[in-house]
């Protein structure tokens, strides 16, 4: 399974790229709240240490734009499109889905339904040109130092892990929904 490739890269470099992101955006998230209301605030949708749309997002710009690395304009904007698609859509369905809106840009200039807005869209342009440049480089290198044979089981128990966790929480925000 592990071995299947997409984009030319392997399965198995893809989820761990998007769990290692998705953790990473769990620690921004949870701190940069955390801060602003002086407690702490686990920000994910998730139970676990990880908030999926910063794995799929900063997953999804390496896969498209890793190629153009060197051509700072279309990063620039290729990752703020991208993000930007990801994020509207990702909010458009969690309320669709959960009745709940789990961040809201209404006080934004620019915004488009309080979901996305351009101070954001510039923000993701940024950082995708930090993630080609800077840290997608490294990443590459601590994912290709996980040995095969454990990196697989590994990515076994964390997929098991992390479907678990999806499960419950579905379950349990449906549930709370028609409470």
């Amino acid at each position: 399974m592990w071995n299947l490739k997409v984009f030319d890269l392997d399965l198995l470099n893809i989820f761990y790229n998007f769990v290692i992101y998705s953790f990473i955006g769990w620690i921004y998230e949870s701190l940069y709240v955390s801060m602003n209301k002086k407690t702490w605030v686990n920000r994910g949708f998730l139970n676990g240490p990880i908030i999926p749309i910063y794995g799929a997002g900063a997953t999804l710009i390496y896969m498209a734009l890793w190629q153009y690395r060197k051509q700072y304009l279309l990063v620039f904007v290729g990752g703020m499109i991208l993000a930007t698609l990801l994020e509207y859509v990702t909010s458009f369905f969690m309320e669709l889905f959960f009745h709940a809106k789990w961040w809201d840009y209404s006080d934004f200039k620019f915004n488009i339904n309080g979901r996305v807005c351009l101070p954001v869209s510039l923000f993701w342009g940024l950082l995708s040109i930090l993630l080609i440049e800077l840290i997608q480089p490294r990443m590459v290198k601590l994912i290709e130092a996980i040995p095969e044979t454990p990196g697989e089981y590994a990515g076994y128990v964390i997929l098991l892990l992390i479907l678990t966790d999806t499960s419950i929480t579905i379950v349990h925000t449906l549930q709370l929904d028609r409470i």
